[in-house]
């Protein structure tokens, strides 16, 4: 694939996510329903809801011309795998709303998230939009990276993540500055949580004086994001027996 190729469905992915984060920003003061898909794992991963459904269909729908075009595949996280992936040279890998359990609570942290993934495993393509914060993230291989079209680089900061205000690194007394530590909510109740916390802390301290902050994250897109933007950051996991899929991570990538 080609510059101009990538580059013409760069545009699409992120013209194709504002419009989904439009279907679900509709539903921001709706109560809706939710089901579990009677997976094992964290009620994070099981659960589902009819706009993510909707949102899906509406972004499978958007994408059907360019994938004739240009012969892609999709992969999505509300349907079954066609498993044409791995006959086509690339392939969308799309997860409609990344953290849903955040949308049901009507809390920060979740999102639309589209990548173009490559069959040899990487990722070309990645779009992750906030629509709670009207914040769309977008990279390509050789093209960038930016929110809302600004350039973002590793020493970006300030971008809102879990608070209701930004993050400061520093006041005017020069205070050691903090290293964010973003965890999933689920720690919360682990009991591994605060000796891990209590380690790191220490670490943070004790290798560069500064402060550790932890940041109660949300979908892991969106988390993701936060931590690349918010820099000095970590997004913080435990191994588990059933981990993410590739719609999970592949955007932010």
């Amino acid at each position: 694939m080609n510059q101009e190729q990538l580059a013409d469905l760069f545009e699409t992915a992120k013209q194709i996510a504002l419009s989904a984060g439009e279907i679900i920003d509709s539903y921001r003061t709706i109560d809706v329903p939710s089901a579990k898909k009677g997976e094992t794992g964290s009620l994070a991963a099981d659960i589902v809801t009819a706009v993510d459904v909707e949102v899906q269909e509406h972004i499978e729908k958007a994408l059907m011309s360019v994938n004739q075009q240009y012969d892609l595949a999709f992969l999505g996280e509300e349907r079954v795998d066609d498993r044409a992936r791995f006959d086509k040279a690339y392939f969308w890998a799309v997860d409609p709303i990344d953290g849903t359990l955040c949308f049901c609570h009507k809390e920060a942290g979740y999102s639309v998230s589209i990548a173009l993934v490559s069959r040899a495993g990487e990722a070309v393509i990645g779009v992750v939009y906030d629509p709670l914060n009207q914040q769309l993230y977008a990279a390509a291989k050789g093209l960038g990276a930016t929110i809302h079209e600004q350039i973002i680089s590793a020493k970006r900061t300030n971008i809102e993540g879990s608070s209701e205000q930004p993050h400061q690194d520093q006041d005017s007394n020069h205070q050691p500055k903090v290293v964010r530590c973003y965890l999933d909510r689920s720690y919360l109740e682990d009991p591994r949580y605060q000796p891990i916390i209590e380690s790191l802390r220490h670490y943070v301290v004790a290798s560069s004086d500064q402060q550790l902050e932890v940041c109660i994250g949300g979908g892991a897109a969106l988390t993701a994001c936060w931590t690349a933007c918010n820099a000095p950051a970590l997004y913080f996991k435990l191994p588990k027996q059933r981990g993410g899929s590739i719609w999970d991570y592949a955007a932010t990538t």
